[in-house]
């Protein structure tokens, strides 16, 4: 769980080198230090995510702990390679438009170079390493900066044929987080789907690949995903999360009648608003999570802890 918690300071710390600027980064401006290998690439745009309790709440204990003041941040974007080997862990940076390393010294400390480039770690925690790069500051675990550092050199994602298919799936939808995943051979080989009830296996063995959006507007969380896939798995999966999802009900109303009247209705609403549907091979779903329900269950939660 540190991880994690370490992973999203850091995420709030590349943010703090972002400055204001008078003409925003284009969205997929700093592609040149994904590897072609990315398996999945992000994109944020902290504005919208801003609106946000849990975001704000990131943000605050980000300036406690690393001591800096956050700044509004252009879009920031991320990506994870994963080379599908059994052990294996996945390689991944975020990086953003940076003023320079020295706004975030208070974090970070020098560590050394790689190809040229000078490197710095996570003081007191391993595992975690920046980099500037034409003016952009990426950080991620060791493999990861490596291979930005790399991408940037050549062979990175724009200069692979598998660029398209990223642009082709994050153009089908969009939010304040968009995520595409594509999968590489590598990973094509293991979604042979034999460990999926046999209704998804077809969509999971036929993926071209699935895009993720997220954003937060008028109160609500709006969650959409997108699965490229065959026409006939595409369609069996659609039917097959809809029975899911009628069959969810008496679920709802028990976990409904524990939490009390109020989120029961938001549950509903929540519950009505998730869609499947599936049309020339594509699994579309699309669900509205309301605001108060998101604070609820945070507190449901944290009073089980």
């Amino acid at each position: 769980m540190k991880k994690y918690v370490i992973a999203a300071i850091i995420f709030a710390a590349v943010l703090s080198a972002c400055g204001k600027s008078e003409k925003t980064v284009p969205a997929r401006s700093g592609d040149f230090l994904i590897p072609e290998s990315a398996a999945l690439i992000g994109y944020v745009d902290m504005s919208g995510l801003m609106q946000h309790n849990q975001i704000r709440t990131i943000k605050v204990t980000a300036e406690e702990q690393l001591g800096i003041k956050l700044d509004q941040a252009d879009e920031i974007f991320f990506w994870v390679s994963y080379d599908g080997l059994e052990g294996s862990e996945p390689a991944w940076c975020i990086a953003s438009k940076a003023k320079a390393i020295t706004d975030i010294s208070a974090a970070f400390e020098e560590d050394g170079e790689i190809d040229g480039f000078a490197t710095y770690t996570l003081k007191n925690e391993e595992g975690f390493r920046a980099v500037i790069i034409s003016g952009y500051a990426v950080v991620g675990t060791d493999a990861g900066v490596a291979m930005s550092i790399h991408a940037s050199k050549g062979g990175n994602l724009p200069q692979s044929p598998r660029n398209q298919l990223f642009s082709q799936m994050i153009s089908k939808i969009r939010g304040a987080l968009t995520i595409a995943f594509v999968p590489t051979p590598e990973i094509k080989a293991k979604m042979s789907g034999k460990n999926m009830d046999d209704e998804f296996a077809p969509l999971l063995e036929n993926c071209a690949g699935i895009s993720i959006a997220a954003d937060y507007k008028d109160e609500k969380l709006l969650i959409a995903v997108v699965v490229d896939s065959s026409k006939e798995a595409a369609e069996t999966a659609a039917a097959e999360i809809l029975k899911l999802k009628e069959d969810a009900k008496p679920y709802i109303d028990q976990f409904g009648a524990i939490l009390g009247e109020q989120p029961l209705s938001l549950l509903k609403i929540c519950h009505a608003s998730f869609t499947a549907k599936a049309f020339d091979g594509t699994l579309r779903l699309s669900l509205e999570i309301p605001g108060k329900l998101l604070e609820i269950m945070e507190n449901f939660v944290s009073n089980m802890r």
